[in-house]
């Protein structure tokens, strides 16, 4: 009668955790995650333009996938959590020097090289490989630069590149 009841009880007590809603660790680790193209989905539903950064952050609290979009305006960084699809927008930023000439010069500085040259340097320099997602001329104690954002295999480049001469002057890579 003994070994009937602590029989009984034992098999009680472990099927009452998940009856009782107390999570067992196996099933923690089969979670659902959305997946990279329904995150995409999700995040371009909000913001209508081109995804140029794709992350996804496998954080254990908080699995989520980190989205760059670019618009004719501004970049919009987004979060999408991975497990119930929220979007959230994390960050806004205008895109700058839009006023260019037919030729892709910006204008008022004819005696510099275009946007277009700039983006060719940083291409070649690249074998060919990627893409040119922002570029902008910058003024720095009076030494004007390109400053061009390339993509390539997800990570991002930026070129700093002389805009009298097309020299690179500088290249930092951001992981």
């Amino acid at each position: 009668m003994k070994k009937t009841l602590i029989v009984a009880t034992a098999v009680i007590g472990l099927s009452g955790s998940t009856l009782f809603g107390q999570p067992i660790e196996s099933e923690a680790a089969t979670t659902k995650h959305i997946s990279a193209s329904q995150a995409k989905e999700l995040a371009l539903n909000v913001v209508n333009g081109k995804i140029v950064d794709f992350e996804y952050e496998n954080d254990k609290r908080n699995p989520h996938y980190e989205i760059e979009i670019k618009t004719t305006k501004e970049k919009i960084e987004l979060k999408v959590d991975a497990l119930n699809g929220y979007v959230k927008i994390t960050d806004r930023e205008p895109i700058k020097n839009k006023a260019l000439h037919k030729h892709g010069k910006a204008k008022g500085h004819s005696k510099f090289i275009s946007q277009t040259k700039a983006a060719e340097i940083a291409k070649a320099h690249m074998n060919g490989q990627g893409y040119v997602s922002d570029i902008e001329m910058e003024n720095d104690d009076h030494l004007r630069f390109y400053k061009i954002t390339f993509i390539h295999n997800n990570v991002e480049y930026e070129y700093k590149i002389h805009a009298k001469t097309g020299k690179i002057l500088k290249i930092e890579v951001e992981d």
